[in-house]
């Protein structure tokens, strides 16, 4: 597996992760109205391109020319997405994608990094000792969706 800066060959693979990660593990968590509210939809590719991959930094897991995962991060220290294909969770992806996130941040001298986890993410975070700041509701659609806004203190760039 390699960890690699996403190019814009990659953005189908993408929206695809984000979109089938939702409909198929977070749905242990939400409500079929809750999963229909977050992503409708697959995102339009290059909506997503031009909005998220060019405007952030975005790190995917590759092994054999398949996207096992992605990671966005943006240069204000927010983790804004971190989603591993349905079919790999639990594997180590997350864990080696938030890894090279963190890298990154230290390496432009942030001293933490903060997300919005979802109630399925939540034991990933804190297994990597992120700590949760906010308990909160977003709207997507007309409904309420509950995840956690947590926090972590970056001590190296291990």
């Amino acid at each position: 597996m390699i960890i690699r800066k996403a190019e814009h060959k990659d953005v189908n693979q993408i929206v695809h992760i984000f979109h089938e990660t939702i409909h198929q593990i977070n749905c242990e968590h939400y409500s079929p109205e809750q999963i229909q509210a977050w992503s409708p939809d697959y995102p339009e590719s290059e909506k997503w391109y031009q909005k998220r991959i060019q405007a952030q930094t975005t790190f995917i897991a590759e092994k054999n020319s398949i996207i096992l995962g992605f990671g966005e991060f943006e240069s204000n220290g927010h983790l804004d997405c971190l989603y591993c294909h349905n079919e790999y969770i639990r594997q180590g992806i997350g864990s080696a994608l938030l890894k090279r996130i963190e890298k990154e941040a230290f390496m432009l001298g942030m001293k933490t990094i903060y997300t919005e986890s979802s109630i399925t993410a939540l034991p990933f975070f804190e297994a990597h000792d992120f700590t949760i700041s906010k308990e909160q509701y977003v709207l997507r659609a007309g409904i309420m969706l509950k995840n956690f806004k947590m926090e972590k203190i970056l001590t190296s760039c291990k």
